[in-house]
């Protein structure tokens, strides 16, 4: 299992800090449309890289930003973008049945621990 570079915690505050930012920017630019793919993958991305989970990362920056590119280049959306996100969910379907690893307790005293360091200062 790849170490996370921060707690739980402190990724999510984060991931949630730039999903906000992103809404005032969409908002701002009243670009709703595709910017809420960026305003959704991006966080996500950040919040799986934070925990050290690289591929997940990358899959999730592929996936949304795939879908503004489609957008971006004008290419059928209302064809690929179903089929885009569709792969997506079975994609991660699969792999949370082939791949069912859970925290030993090692693993999980460890983010505890780190935690708590967090707390203290």
């Amino acid at each position: 299992m790849a170490h996370s570079m921060l707690s739980h915690r402190r990724a999510h505050v984060l991931a949630v800090s730039v999903f906000l930012t992103g809404l005032a920017v969409v908002s701002f630019m009243n670009a709703w449309w595709p910017g809420m793919l960026l305003v959704v993958g991006l966080p996500l991305a950040l919040h799986q890289l934070l925990l050290g989970k690289r591929y997940d990362a990358l899959i999730s920056l592929i996936i949304f930003s795939g879908g503004f590119a489609l957008w971006w280049l004008n290419l059928p959306t209302h064809i690929l973008l179903p089929i885009l996100f569709l792969t997506s969910a079975l994609y991660l379907l699969f792999r949370e049945w082939i791949d069912d690893t859970t925290l030993s307790e090692e693993e999980a005293e460890e983010e505890l621990n780190h935690q708590l360091e967090e707390k203290e200062e």
